[in-house]
């Protein structure tokens, strides 16, 4: 009898001591947070934004600010996260990235990033490409011309 009881009590407490360590680790959720493949990119380049501490299902909207654009939406997976790619603003500057969770939870979490241009490199080919072009072929009818001219010349002397 004392080795049923102790079962028992062994078996009630491993049952309330799993069941309290698996609440206690979803109780407080973890807030949202929202990441960004870089804290700095390039206008029109690629950012991948990355959303976790949703619940699952909740449908995640991206919005970038100064004026609240919606930039895309995602659902969250079973793990909480959600994850969008887009192209970079096209101004310059510092802009706020909000993902805000609907149906069932309700949370949000924000970004700052920082958008920058590139330094010019090269040159602009339609202006000096173009010219350096026609005058190469100038260049070379003239000289074709003076050939030719010169060579009737031999011919008739």
């Amino acid at each position: 009898m004392k080795k049923v009881l102790a079962t028992l009590g062994i078996g009630i407490l491993g049952v309330f001591g799993v069941s309290a360590g698996t609440a206690a680790a979803d109780y407080p959720p973890a807030a949202p947070q929202i990441t960004a493949s870089a804290a700095v990119v390039a206008t029109r380049g690629p950012v991948t934004y990355t959303v976790s501490g949703f619940c699952a299902g909740t449908t995640v909207t991206f919005s970038i600010s100064p004026n609240g654009t919606v930039i895309g939406t995602a659902v969250a997976n079973a793990g909480g996260n959600a994850s969008i790619t887009i192209k970079a603003p096209k101004n310059a500057g510092t802009y706020t990235v909000t993902a805000t969770g609907s149906s069932p939870c309700v949370a949000a979490a924000s970004l700052s990033i920082r958008v920058r241009s590139l330094p010019a490199t090269g040159s602009n080919f339609t202006e000096q490409g173009l010219q350096t072009g026609l005058f190469a072929l100038l260049g070379g009818g003239a000289l074709v011309g003076l050939a030719a001219l010169h060579r009737r010349r031999l011919i008739a002397a």
